[in-house]
């Protein structure tokens, strides 16, 4: 396997990751649903719910923020080198600044946790619920 392998493979991962956070955010927010009462005016959800929920709509928000994140810089990077080197360039090479990708990872990252802490909220109120009626 060659480096160019290796970063081949991070960026298929974490790709098939950021995905799977999403599906898993919305299905966590699909089964909190489930488990709401009251009538139709009036729905109720317990504290421990609200607090998953929360944080599953936090980490789509980062979802989205990561992507917006993504394009600006690489935007306003492009722009740059335009700038600089003329529109004539295109088709060449350029260097990134090796921070370009610091705060996307860390939106990556953050979004990642907030999709696993709510689920940990989700199945803690799960396994109450299914050991309370035991």
């Amino acid at each position: 396997m060659t480096l160019d392998d290796l970063w081949s493979d991070v960026r298929e991962l974490t790709a098939k990751l950021s995905d799977v956070t999403r599906q898993a955010a919305y299905a966590g927010l699909a089964v909190i649903w489930i488990f709401k009462t009251g009538e139709a005016a009036t729905y109720h959800l317990e504290r421990s719910l609200i607090w998953a929920g929360v944080l599953l709509a936090l980490a789509l928000a980062l979802d989205l923020a990561q992507y917006a994140v993504s394009v600006a810089l690489r935007w306003f990077n492009a722009r740059e080198e335009e700038r600089v080197r003329g529109v004539d360039y295109k088709g060449k090479e350029v260097t990134l600044p090796k921070s370009i990708n610091r705060v996307p990872y860390a939106l990556f990252v953050l979004k990642v946790a907030l999709v696993a802490a709510g689920y940990v909220m989700l199945l803690a109120y799960l396994l109450r619920v299914l050991l309370a009626g035991a």
